[in-house]
Parts: structure tokens; sequence; C-alpha cells
């Protein structure tokens, strides 16, 4: 559990794919430890870019970004893979499920690259493969738990709820979520989100979860709108 009363600092935030075009200009935004946030905005507005600079994945063009206390902008490429492995939980829009290896196999990665990880998830359930067990039976996936197939051959909404595993085994400290729920069916996708928050919950996590389903929003503490915070510099 994380020790740090911000889970997300940003001042004066910019970026821009091209040179001269700001696609994201964010004045303010705090997001603090423990606190779920509900992020929504149309596609195109910036919502995976700005997710890509809070990992670390995309280097930001100016402003200032701490990340659990952690200036991000100072870290060189290895360290922000470091502190992205051991610290931070993504389920990408994509999934970036490696196609080839197992369920388990997956879902496990994060414990193969962040020894702090494998540490947690032993201490709470005995076992890195344990841990990887009770996170596919609370997300409804206990069918595909023990197949050897490679995870490129499950459904899009199974590969979804697996990248969601994989992004909570070993309780991250700030989990970052990128439209998660964008393949899956009503029932499915209310017991998905229920999973999240009580998983990000018991372990004292601090949830952005973006999407543009604003009907999503009511299950968060915190419920915020980027066109808002980006044209109108409306922090908190």
């Amino acid at each position: 559990m994380s020790t740090s009363p911000h889970a997300l600092q940003i001042e004066g935030l910019a970026f821009g794919w091209t040179k001269g075009e700001a696609l994201l200009n964010i004045p303010a935004l705090t997001i603090k430890a423990g606190e779920r946030v509900f992020l929504e905005g149309p596609s195109g507005c910036g919502k995976s870019t700005l997710l890509s600079l809070i990992s670390g994945v995309t280097p930001s063009q100016g402003g200032t970004l701490h990340v659990l206390d952690t200036d991000i902008t100072a870290l060189s490429a290895a360290k922000r893979d470091a502190f992205r492995a051991n610290r931070l939980g993504i389920i990408f829009q994509l999934f970036n499920l490696v196609p080839y290896l197992s369920v388990i196999d997956n879902i496990l990665l994060p414990c193969r690259f962040s020894p702090a990880r494998a540490k947690r998830a032993v201490a709470e359930r005995g076992s890195i493969k344990e841990a990887a067990a009770d996170l596919l039976g609370r997300l409804g996936l206990d069918a595909v738990a023990d197949t050897k197939r490679g995870a490129g051959t499950l459904s899009v909404g199974q590969q979804q709820r697996v990248a969601a595993a994989r992004a909570l085994i070993g309780a991250p400290d700030f989990v970052i979520a990128d439209e998660p729920t964008s393949a899956l069916d009503t029932d499915t996708r209310n017991a998905f989100i229920d999973t999240l928050l009580s998983e990000t919950e018991r372990s004292g996590a601090a949830l952005l979860f973006v999407s543009h389903d604003k009907g999503l929003a009511p299950s968060f503490d915190t419920h915020l709108s980027l066109p808002a915070l980006n044209q109108q510099g409306a922090g908190r």
C-alpha cells in the first residue's frame, strides 16, 4: 500500500504530437492516494495520450508530472520502465497481451519484471500463480485459468479481463485503465467494475479509469472531463 499522499500531481502539462499544435494543455490535476477517478471525453481528445504520459511510456514536453511523489520527467527511460513495473498497474486499450503466452503467463508478467510485485503477490496468496488464479476467478475467467493455449485465441472480452488481472496482480499503488470495458456486455461490465473497485479499495491503490461512457461515472469517487480540464484549465 502506498504511503504517498498523492497518486498524481500535474501542473502546466503540455504535449502535442505535431510541433506547434498542443493536444494537451492541462494547468492542474491532482488525484489523491486511494482515490478512484472517472475521466471521460470523446474520441480524439487526448485521453490515451494523457495516460501514456502519466505512465511514462511517452515523455512529456513541458510542465510538472509527479506520479506517487516521483517526478516522472526526471527519470531515464530505463528508470521509468522500472517504476512502471514496480508501482503501476495498466490496462491498455489494446490489451497488449503476448498472444502466444498462456493466460497465466500473461498475468504473471509484472511479477517476472518486478520482484517487488512478486513479493506482494506471494504475501497475499502464497504464490504468484495462486494470486493469478484468484484474480481470474474474481473476473469470471475460471474456465480459461488452466488452458495452455495462447491468450490470443481468447475472445476480445476475455482478453480484456486477462489484461485487467495482469494490471492488478501484486497490488500496484496506482491502477490506470484505458477504456477497459469497451468489449464487455452489460452484466460482465458491471461485474468487472465491481471487481476493479473492490481490488483497488482492498489494496489502497488509486484508480484512474478512462471511458467515453458517462453512465459509469456514479461508481467512482470523482468524475472529471478531459475537455474541461484541457480547454478551460479547470484543475482540482
